[in-house]
C-alpha cells in the first residue's frame, strides 16, 4: 500500500497523466472516486447509477488528458464533470429539471429542492481559501504540506525542525478552525469534495 510519502500531488499527476500514464490516472481515480461517488449518490439515490456516472466523468478526463493544465484544480473540474452528469441524468428522468436549470450557463446552478450546488461549492472554495490565508504562517505552510504535498508529520517535521507532535498539533488546530469557518451547512460538500479534508495524519 502507498504512504503519504509516496503520493504524487495532483500537479505530478496531470503531467504524467497528459502523456498517457495509466498508473498515474489510477492514483488520481482512487484518490477522487470515493469522495465524489458519495457526493453523487445524494442527487441520484442509486449505487449504480453513481458509479456510471463517475465513470463517465474519468473516462471524459482521460480521453481530454492531453489539453488538461498543470495547474488546474482537479477537485474543481472533477465537480463541473459530475454536476454535468447528474443534470444530464435528471433531465432525462424529468423535465422538470430542464426549466430550472440552463447547463450553458455558469451563472446557473444544478438544483434540487432547497440545494444550490454551484453556489455552495463557490462559497465552499472561498470559504476555505480565507480560512487558510488568516492562519499562522506557520500553521498554513504545516497544514498545506501535509495537506496538498501529502507530507507525513514526520516528514514536515525534519523538513522545518520540530517535533512530530507540534507539527500534529498545528494540523488539528488548522482543521478545527476550518470546520469552525466552513459550518454545519456545508461541512458534507467539504467532505464529498476535499479529499484531504477528513484524512487523517
Amino acid at each position: 500500500m502507498d504512504t503519504k510519502a509516496d503520493k504524487q500531488s495532483d500537479y505530478e499527476l496531470i503531467i504524467r497523466i497528459k502523456t498517457g500514464d495509466e498508473d498515474s490516472f489510477k492514483e488520481l481515480f482512487l484518490r477522487y472516486y470515493p469522495r465524489f461517488r458519495y457526493f453523487i449518490l445524494r442527487f441520484v439515490s442509486d449505487a449504480d447509477v453513481a458509479d456510471d456516472l463517475l465513470q463517465n466523468v474519468f473516462m471524459k478526463i482521460w480521453q481530454n488528458r492531453i489539453n488538461l493544465r498543470e495547474d488546474l484544480s482537479m477537485t474543481a473540474y472533477i465537480f463541473v464533470l459530475a454536476k454535468y452528469e447528474i443534470y444530464n441524468y435528471l433531465r432525462l428522468k424529468s423535465t422538470r429539471f430542464t426549466d430550472r436549470y440552463n447547463p450553458a450557463s455558469h451563472a446557473n446552478a444544478l438544483t434540487s429542492p432547497g440545494v444550490d450546488i454551484t453556489y455552495d461549492y463557490i462559497e465552499l472554495e472561498a470559504t476555505v481559501n480565507r480560512s487558510i490565508e488568516r492562519m499562522p504562517e506557520k500553521r498554513r505552510n504545516i497544514f498545506c504540506m501535509n495537506r496538498y504535498e501529502f507530507k507525513s508529520a514526520k516528514e514536515i517535521a525534519e523538513a522545518l525542525g520540530l517535533s512530530v507532535r507540534t507539527v500534529e498539533k498545528h494540523i488539528e488546530l488548522a482543521l478545527k478552525t476550518l470546520r469552525k469557518d466552513i459550518g454545519p451547512g456545508l461541512m458534507t460538500l467539504a467532505g464529498a469534495v476535499y479529499s484531504w479534508f477528513e484524512r487523517v495524519l
